[in-house]
């Protein structure tokens, strides 16, 4: 006795799972996207290393730069190790920025 199977109906589940996959691949197209801009962003800053603008630094870390600007004022952040004044602007060590919130120092 063979079972009564429904081409129909497995045609439609294969389809529906075609779709997912197609919507799942789309999802990581756009992530790697995102990582691709990421990775630009780091490539024009010089990475972690060496000194930015505030405006770079911030983006990167995803926080508001003038937030950033706060606590560098109210001296969260030690200055001449994470940030500096240069020609009247703030410019900030990636580096040591992280390495200070990673420590909970924000």
């Amino acid at each position: 006795m063979t079972p009564n199977i429904n081409m129909g109906q497995v045609l439609a589940d294969q389809f529906y799972q075609m779709q997912i996959a197609i919507q799942d691949m789309a999802s990581l197209k756009q992530q790697l996207s995102e990582l691709q801009q990421e990775v630009s962003m780091l490539r024009e800053s010089g990475g972690d290393q060496g000194w930015m603008t505030i405006k770079k630094a911030a983006n990167i870390m995803g926080l508001n730069s003038p937030a950033l600007a706060q606590r560098f004022r109210r001296g969260v952040y030690p200055e001449g190790v994470v940030w500096a004044m240069e020609n009247n602007r703030y410019i900030v060590n990636l580096r040591a920025l992280r390495e200070h919130m990673a420590r909970g120092q924000h």
